[in-house]
């Protein structure tokens, strides 16, 4: 008759539970939801929504919104973000504001 190992014999070790967070670049712990990733994502969907919507709506303040917006999500650029999506949108805001000034060169009233 074989010997049935006990659980005394498991490799402890190599057993992770899972957590809820993420090491930063000095290894302390950082929630999923406090990454700045959170806020460039937000402010990135937010410059390409009022970008588009100022070139339908035919709104210069809603193509400025989208310019303030990628320009906070170029101050926040990290390397783990996607430049593709960063220059859409700064394509899109200002290729936004460039039709909506083209069109009426008159400022904001």
């Amino acid at each position: 008759m074989a010997a049935v190992p006990s659980s005394g014999n498991k490799r402890s070790e190599r057993i992770k539970k899972w957590e809820s967070y993420k090491n930063d670049m000095n290894g302390n712990p950082v929630s999923i939801l406090d990454e700045p990733t959170v806020a460039f994502d937000t402010y990135m969907l937010f410059g390409m929504m009022f970008g588009i919507l100022g070139v339908v709506i035919q709104v210069k303040m809603m193509a400025w919104v989208a310019c303030y917006c990628t320009l906070f999500c170029a101050s926040n650029y990290r390397s783990q973000a996607d430049l593709r999506q960063l220059l859409s949108c700064f394509l899109v805001s200002g290729m936004s504001l460039l039709m909506l000034y083209s069109k009426d060169p008159s400022p904001i009233a």
